[in-house]
Order: C-alpha cells, then sequence, then structure tokens
C-alpha cells in the first residue's frame, strides 16, 4: 500500500501469532486443503498485497491456519482467505482462528 492506512496500524488479536506468514507456508497450506498449486512468486504477491495475513501456530511455530484480509485500506475490507490445516480443525488451538475473525466483526 501507498500511502500508511488502517492496514498498517492493525494490532495483532490475543493469541494469534505475529510470525509473518511465509510464500511457503501459505502455498503449502493451500495444497494441504487440496486447494490448486499457487507459484512461489504469486504466493508472496498475495502475501505482499494483502491488507494483512495473521497466523495460528502451534507452541513449535508450525502453522495451524491464516487468514489473508485485503481491501482499500479504508472502507472495504474482505476475507479472501481463512484457511484452516485438515488435521488442526477440531483442535483446542481454534478459539485463535476465532480471535483472527472477531477482531474482524
Amino acid at each position: 500500500m501507498g500511502s500508511v492506512g488502517f492496514c498498517d496500524r492493525l494490532p495483532y488479536p490475543p493469541g494469534v501469532s505475529d510470525e509473518p506468514v511465509s510464500a511457503e507456508e501459505l502455498a503449502s497450506l493451500r495444497a494441504a486443503m487440496g486447494w490448486p498449486a499457487v507459484s512461489p512468486d504469486a504466493a508472496r504477491q498475495c502475501i505482499r498485497e494483502a491488507c494483512f495475513v495473521w497466523g495460528a501456530r502451534e507452541a513449535d511455530g508450525g502453522l495451524l491456519g491464516l487468514v489473508r484480509v485485503v481491501g482499500d485500506g479504508v472502507l472495504t475490507f474482505y476475507i479472501a482467505d481463512l484457511l484452516v490445516h485438515p488435521e488442526a480443525r477440531g483442535l483446542p488451538t481454534a478459539p485463535e482462528a476465532q480471535a483472527m475473525v472477531a477482531v474482524l466483526g
């Protein structure tokens, strides 16, 4: 984004990792879900062009899921991706994923 707006100031919600989600992690999570493959360059651009990408992580740092939000940085935002690794569904880490979405409401 060209200017500092809402997206640049949004804090991480409680329980959500502030460790950036990498392009490799995004591509791997999409593959685990059976979604079409994306190139590393496309994954990097998806992250770079998003208003924000929040990740829910295991204690060892492994990515359990993510939410990627895009928008104009002022008025309009929408969830482009809300991904939870199939093996992480139903785990006690669900509150982190809920926190990522609740802060958007």
